[in-house]
């Protein structure tokens, strides 16, 4: 049944093209195996959902061994032979093979096979591009990939981060980002994957909370600059409070209850069917000013010129105490604020992973690391290349600069992104999370954490999972994909926009990440500015009239240039009267 995947890498069967549907009809059947997985049937569901749109034909769904039988079958199926998420796409005779290994290669296999041979894209929770095709042709095939990294997420929160596989019109977080490969969601059934105890990050307090040792014992929490002991977390466990890590209870207490986690987690996972957590976090709270300065803390935070040398002793007792029990598990921490620069001496063990984070405020998020601006940052992430085994990075692709509610500000690091992205592969880096959420991300709260507007945001989320999947993909043609799928007839003029801000954005020499807002509008927004981006805006939204979904779009950006411009409007009128008059 499965013969295409025991071909040689060139088949020898006839290399012509393959009609899939002509006329809304097809003579093709998409074939599953006899009990398929979770991620099977939902690779099979989208095949045929998806190709119904685009040719108008109904594409049936069988198992193997159905009495009916077809000479023209899609195979779509899990290979255990295969590497976990790799995927293959192969013609053989009249058959199509998608398939790829554990848990969603098979996903995969389809949604690049619908992408880049039929030309359908999901480029926001909301927004698809479905090409119609009276006829669908394929030519012969035989290509396989597997995303570059091996975890890849882009927090950007509500609604990209929903993670069902159905919902609004069958097309939101979820599905979108399945679609797009990035690996935190896994499908529709199994959640993330791999799993990870305990879950989040800045975990210190879900091993030694301040609720159950503080009043007794604050010699296991860490000390400040004046010598008082950090035991209030304000109710919350990620913050606030470090741990002394130097500690003999302090390490005792955290591997015990780590090896109880896991021990906890495998129990679970054999009653549920899931594959258990070989990842245990174990990272700094956030929120303090230093990690501990007790002298038996400080003396190694001295000897190896950072605090993160008291930080990896820590977190290597650890893992050396679990590699016996658990030698599949994986001890995650973070190199974070005052713990960035890696130790001089201090190695991390062979089964600890470092998530190096380029914090907020101190890499120029405008610019790529690579560029000299950057330079220190770079030295730092070198540095933790050179000395982890497995190096992981959390990356900002946003700022954090406190503003007034409303004022936004254009700014974009399409271009900074797609080189940096290049340099986590460059530097061997498994692990990569972005944090990029903006307004929208926030959620439905009354008082959004971010209270922010991104510019061009849904493009920067699909490039960077883009990106994350294949760091070698060439930049222009993705931007020319995204602008006409999501912009429509307004693609030009978007895409203008886009330009005007990277270039004008280019010319200023400060740190764009530690600016205080109004000094970066004024910096970047004069008058010609406000001119060219309202002629660029104008003419999209004349051109996309016609298109409600593509003018909502174009509208998005304009409100961010509409705050800045009322924001500022006094300084730009001082500039230039005459052209400030012509302003919306």
């Amino acid at each position: 049944l499965f013969f295409g995947l025991l071909l040689p890498a060139v088949s020898f069967a006839a290399e012509v093209p393959t009609r899939l549907a002509a006329d809304g009809k097809t003579p093709f059947v998409i074939v599953t195996v006899a009990e398929p997985t979770a991620e099977e049937q939902t690779a099979a569901q989208w095949l045929s959902e998806t190709l119904e749109q685009v040719t108008g034909a109904k594409f049936p769904i069988r198992a193997v061994g159905a009495k009916e039988v077809s000479a023209h079958e899609i195979h779509v199926r899990t290979d255990s032979r295969m590497k976990p998420e790799e995927w293959r796409i192969q013609t053989s005779g009249e058959s199509l093979m998608l398939t790829g290994g554990k848990p969603r290669g098979a996903i995969y296999a389809v949604c690049e096979f619908l992408e880049t041979h039929v030309g359908v894209e999901r480029l926001d929770p909301f927004t698809e591009f479905v090409p119609k095709q009276r006829a669908l042709t394929i030519p012969v095939l035989n290509r396989r990939g597997q995303p570059a990294f091996p975890f890849r997420f882009v927090f950007t929160g509500w609604p990209y981060q929903n993670s069902a596989p159905q919902g609004v019109n069958g097309v939101n977080g979820g599905r979108w980002r399945i679609w797009n490969k990035e690996h935190i969601y896994a499908g529709p059934a199994n959640g993330d994957y791999p799993r990870a105890v305990p879950d989040g990050v800045h975990t210190f307090g879900h091993f030694i909370s301040a609720k159950e040792f503080a009043a007794e014992r604050p010699e296991y929490f860490s000390m400040d600059a004046t010598g008082k002991r950090m035991t209030d977390d304000m109710g919350n466990k990620q913050l606030w409070i470090q741990l002394c890590v130097t500690n003999p209870d302090v390490r005792r207490i955290t591997l015990e209850r780590a090896k109880q986690m896991l021990h906890d987690d495998d129990i679970e996972a054999k009653k549920t069917g899931r594959a258990p957590a070989r990842m245990l976090v174990l990272s700094q709270n956030d929120n303090t000013s230093n990690l501990c300065l007790c002298p038996n803390c400080k003396a190694i935070s001295d000897r190896e010129g950072s605090e993160s040398g008291a930080l990896l002793d820590y977190v290597n007792h650890v893992a050396r105490g679990l590699k016996a029990e658990f030698p599949d598990v994986v001890v995650q921490t973070e190199a974070y604020n005052f713990t960035l620069a890696p130790p001089k001496t201090v190695r991390p063990e062979a089964n600890v992973m470092v998530r190096y984070c380029d914090n907020y405020g101190l890499s120029d998020m405008t610019r790529p690391l690579t560029e000299p601006r950057n330079a220190e940052r770079l030295a730092l992430l070198d540095g933790w290349a050179k000395s982890a085994p497995q190096l992981g990075i959390w990356d900002y692709w946003r700022t954090f600069d406190p503003h007034p509610p409303g004022l936004f500000a254009p700014s974009t690091n399409v271009r900074a992104m797609y080189r940096d992205v290049q340099l986590f592969r460059e530097r061997n880096v498994k692990y990569v999370t972005i944090e990029c959420e903006d307004f929208m991300g926030a959620g439905l709260n009354d008082s959004p954490p971010s209270n922010d507007l991104q510019s061009f945001m849904p493009l920067r989320a699909w490039l960077g999972m883009k990106l994350l999947d294949d760091p070698s993909r060439e930049l222009e043609p993705l931007l020319q994909i995204f602008c006409q799928g999501y912009y429509g007839a307004a693609a030009r003029p978007m895409r203008e926009l886009l330009e005007i801000i990277e270039e004008r954005q280019s010319k200023i020499a400060a740190n764009s990440s530690n600016m205080r807002r109004h000094v970066w509008l004024e910096a970047l927004c004069d008058p010609a500015f406000f001119a060219n981006a309202y002629r660029c805006l104008d003419a999209a939204a004349l051109a996309a009239k016609d298109d409600a979904a593509s003018l909502i779009h174009v509208r998005r950006e304009r409100i961010i240039v509409d705050s800045a411009f009322l924001w500022i409007e006094a300084s730009v009128r001082r500039q230039d009267p005459a052209t400030a008059a012509k302003l919306p």
